[in-house]
């Protein structure tokens, strides 16, 4: 399994690495820390399931998880709240 964090929290976004590396069915884990970071992440990597804070900086992760259900085949999104 494909997962990318997107958090702008450096320390959450370590912290869930590890534990999901952890995990024997996660294969690769990528961090992104903006809406901007985690469209480019997504477009050139495959993802199947993205952690996502619903607070980012200046940002609302739930505007990227609407994008994010326009795909053809959208990856599954956890949305945290701090």
């Amino acid at each position: 399994m494909k997962v990318l964090i997107v958090d702008d929290e450096p320390l959450a976004r370590d912290e869930l690495e590890y534990l999901l590396k952890q995990n024997v069915l996660v294969d690769q884990v990528a961090q992104a820390e903006s809406i901007g970071q985690a469209i480019t992440q997504l477009l050139t990597t495959p993802t199947d399931l993205v952690f996502l804070a619903n607070s980012l900086n200046n940002e609302n992760g739930f505007a990227l998880a609407e994008k994010l259900n326009q795909l053809a085949t959208p990856p599954l999104v956890v949305v945290a709240q701090a």
